[in-house]
């Protein structure tokens, strides 16, 4: 599904987890999303849930009863229904009345809208069961870097204009929560280098909600702004020198190191009672 704004941009949404493949400057031919090349990574901008990162032994406790769970939640393998189209906007449903790894009833709509130059993306969980749910949720875009030929990766950099006191919560070399957080010194960020990402993902928390990947060498940048999540994550493919860069929205963390979740107390989950619902809302500004 192609969506098309009046200012040139558009986007392409895949049916399978109602995932952006393309965002794209029609009349320059820029490509701002990461391609999806396989040699380095395959997807492009994967939805996360009911889960963020990895769970201790796959799997996760609700009530008596422990139900396994891959990776980042099952969203992103589900297929979706358009539930309505326009030129410039398009929306996405996925219903689900329970599985085997997820024993909740909910509707998950995911909608896409283009004005001028900017992506807006709304997420929206619903609980149309009768118990309250838990869950974590997250985006994971990549951007392609550099944006434009004749720059390199350490062209850019990423930063972060509303920040306060950033500080990155700590990951086991396994990639588990180890329950704290340590300063984080922004400056490491102003070159962007592959080296940055050898221990995995970099996750954030105090960055004002608003991320800008740009170059003093370049004409393009991207800006994605994320009021609703308390966490940014930073990833690329560890050990290679990939081309892009994963400016991630998250709204909850993966499970501690040799801890296996009970999602009633996890503390950084939200919660929703039946019959409502929660909206989450991220922009994608592009120049």
């Amino acid at each position: 599904m192609i969506i098309q704004s009046g200012k040139g941009l558009a986007a392409e949404i895949d049916l399978l987890g109602a995932q952006l493949v393309r965002l794209w400057d029609i009349e320059t031919g820029t490509e701002y999303l990461w391609t999806g090349d396989i040699r380095y990574w395959e997807r492009h901008a994967p939805i996360l849930f009911p889960f963020v990162g990895r769970l201790t032994e796959g799997v996760y406790r609700y009530g008596s009863q422990t139900y396994e769970m891959q990776i980042h939640g099952f969203l992103s393998h589900c297929e979706f229904e358009c539930s309505a189209m326009e030129s410039d906007s398009a929306e996405f449903v996925f219903s689900s009345c329970g599985r085997p790894d997820w024993p909740f009833s909910f509707r998950f709509t995911a909608d896409y809208h283009l004005e001028g130059r900017s992506l807006g993306f709304n997420m929206i969980v619903e609980n149309t069961g009768v118990h309250d749910m838990p869950y974590g949720i997250g985006w994971h875009p990549g951007f392609s870097v550099p944006i434009e030929k004749g720059l390199s990766f350490s062209d850019y950099s990423i930063s972060f204009p509303d920040s306060e006191s950033i500080r990155r919560r700590v990951l086991s070399a396994d990639c588990y929560d180890l329950g704290y957080s340590e300063s984080f010194d922004e400056s490491s960020l102003e070159t962007l280098e592959h080296s940055l990402f050898d221990n995995d993902a970099i996750i954030l928390k105090n960055t004002g909600g608003k991320a800008i990947l740009s170059s003093p060498k370049g004409r393009h940048s991207i800006c994605i702004e994320y009021p609703d999540f308390r966490y940014c994550s930073l990833w690329h493919t560890v050990g290679k020198d990939a081309p892009f860069v994963c400016i991630e929205p998250w709204a909850s963390l993966p499970a501690m190191k040799n801890e296996i979740i009970d999602i009633n107390a996890k503390d950084d989950f939200s919660v929703l009672s039946p019959g409502n619902k929660h909206s989450y809302s991220i922009r994608i500004s592009v120049s």
